[in-house]
Formats: C-alpha cells, structure tokens, sequence
C-alpha cells in the first residue's frame, strides 16, 4: 500500500480564455502498471467547515447573500444533482460534519476540511485562488491504511485499488470572495469557486476546456459559473455511476499515433457528426490509446489537437499520476524516498487531425 497527495486548484485568469468543447479526467495512481482513477469508497464523503473568515469574504454585502457554509453546501449539491438528459447521472452520499478548528490541509487525518483561514504555512502559487490537496492510498486490497490525527491513530482498511482517504480546500486569504448573486465587482464568486474545488475533492482532474466547471482558469466578476457542463456530469458519474448510467452510453476509443509513434496527452475531443457539436474530450495515454467512457448515443467524429496554449499537462497533474511512477505531484516527497519519477515528454508538434 501506497500513498499519494495531489493537487487541484482555480487559478486567475491572466488573459481571455475562450472554448466550447466539453471533456474530463480524474485523478488516479499506477497500481500494477494500469492507470486506476482514484475514488471515494461507497461513494460516501464527509465534509467540516472552519467557521473563520477574514474581511476578504463578504457574506452581507450585494443581492442576496448567504452564509459561507450555505455556499460550500450548494456547491455539494450541485454534484449530487448531476443529471444527464433529465437522469440522475451519479450516486453521492455527502455529509456534513461538525465544525472544525483545524485551518491547514493535512492528508494523514483523514477528516476533509474547508478552511478560510489557512496559516503562513499553507502556500499559493502566484493567481492561485484555491487549491485541493486530494490523498490517496493505492496498491493491493484491502490493505491497511493509519489515520493521524489530535485524538490518535485510527486504522482503516481500504476497498479500492486507488482509494480517497483525505481531500482538503484551502481558500486563498489574500483574495476577495462574494457569496452575494452575482458575485460583488472585483470579488470571486464563493460558490463557483467551491463548487469547483469540491469537483477534485470528489476525484475529478481539471479539463482543458474554458467555461467548463473543471477549467482550471477563472475570474472575478459576475459571470462566475455554477452549473455542471456536461463534461462535468459525465466525470463524476464515470466515478459514482447511477444505476443504468452505463447502460445508457458507450465507449469510444483508439489511438493517436505521429509518423507511426504514439502521441502520449493528445487532446481527443468527441463531435457530434450530424450537428457539429464537441460533446466531450479526454486525453491519450503514453501508449497512444484513449477511452472516453459515458458517451451518449450518436454519431461521432474524433478531433486530435495537441495539448498546448493556454493549457499544459501541468494542468492536469493527478491525471498523469497513473502513468508516471513516483513522480512529483504523484507522490509526497516528504514520505517517500523514492519520488524521483518522470512524466512521458508530450508532443505538441503536429497538426489537428480529425478521424
């Protein structure tokens, strides 16, 4: 049994970003050589809210604001919610717990906390306006796994080859956040941003795909977003399925290959043949292959694109866990001595290709 931390986050945008394709990956860990995404046993979560605040969140000012744990709790229910043509698309258990007093992310307590009030010790990347940390424990089961916290140790056993045992968002104190609808001028808006973050919580990677929940770039504003694309419900019900969703939809896969060598992180974006319309995307492993799972019924094409621009597989680190051993954010470098691996090189010198 393993452990391995990685890292979402929502970042401000420096420039435009525009796009309408729609797509999704997960967070998941190599176990045995394949890629396993990463999930939350029983498909049950648990949540607790440091009530602290800072005058940098302001839940009294604009149209109608509500409280912070109001925010945090729409933005859970907005995934439970996820339908797909008027059908419940997933099955999630979430619960919220006590408050807490605990303000710093820590992936060996196994309790998820939502905190506004991180210390000096929790660090933001430059536009960083909030970040994940999503543990997990991957290898053979069920293995035993310890959870540490102020009260002692508790072991678990886990149930899945790449299991969630702790997620954590951190809430930048440095930014301004609106609870208000639309979100105060210069202000995030709270729940788009929550909603955003408890989507890795949940397991999801980000996507390449502007106006997309999973869209790793965003801005102040009014024009934050709070609805699923349907990128969105189809990743977290390839995580926690409704009964019948895979009944419903198919599978499309293949293999992007350059001047007969494998093309690893290829964008792979689904159109619809008869409208034109994107209708999902995902991304080709080392070998070249890809597979987009919950695909409605229809007729498609395949566009290839190279993953560059305004993204880069920096972008989409959890995902690349599953294919790079041991490898940074795939590991803590701070427990495992052996954190040394390397990402696949990907190839961004090829034209668009449709297939």
């Amino acid at each position: 049994m393993r452990y391995a931390t990685q890292f979402g986050g929502f970042i401000l945008a420096i420039s435009a970003m525009s796009g309408s394709l729609e797509g999704y990956t997960s967070f998941q860990n190599q176990v045995k050589g394949t890629a396993v995404p990463s999930r939350w046993a029983g498909a049950t979560v648990a949540w607790r809210l440091n009530p602290a605040k800072g005058p940098n969140v302001d839940t009294t000012s604009g149209h109608d604001p509500i409280p912070v744990a109001a925010a945090i709790t729409k933005a859970f229910q907005t995934w439970q919610q996820a339908a797909l043509n008027g059908v419940a698309a997933t099955q999630l258990s979430v619960t919220r717990g006590p408050d807490t007093a605990v303000t710093d992310s820590d992936m060996n307590d196994c309790t998820n906390v939502i905190s506004f009030a991180p210390s000096d010790a929790v660090s933001f990347p430059t536009g960083t306006v909030a970040i994940t940390t999503v543990s997990t424990a991957y290898g053979p089961v069920p293995s035993a796994y310890a959870c540490r916290s102020r009260t002692g140790t508790r072991v678990y056993q886990t149930t899945l080859p790449s299991q969630i045992v702790d997620a954590d968002i951190m809430f930048n104190p440095h930014e301004q956040f609106s609870t208000s609808t639309p979100a105060l001028p210069g202000h995030f808006d709270l729940q788009s941003i929550a909603t955003h973050e408890v989507g890795h919580l949940l397991g999801l990677d980000h996507d390449g795909i502007a106006h997309m929940m999973m869209y790793p770039f965003g801005d102040t504003g009014a024009s934050q977003q709070r609805e699923l694309g349907t990128d969105d419900v189809l990743g977290i019900a390839f995580l926690y399925p409704a009964p019948g969703f895979f009944a419903r939809t198919g599978t499309v896969s293949g293999k992007v290959t350059s001047a007969g060598s494998a093309v690893f992180a290829s964008h792979l974006v689904l159109v619809d043949k008869t409208t034109g319309v994107a209708v999902m995307d995902g991304l080709s492993a080392p070998d070249g292959s890809y597979r987009l799972v919950g695909v409605p019924p229809g007729r498609y094409k395949v566009l290839a694109l190279p993953l560059a621009g305004a993204y880069s597989l920096q972008d989409f680190g959890g995902w690349a866990c599953g294919f790079a051993q041991d490898a940074a954010p795939c590991c803590d470098p701070n427990a495992d001595t052996q954190c040394h691996g390397k990402v696949s090189p990907v190839l961004t010198s090829y034209n668009a290709t449709f297939y």
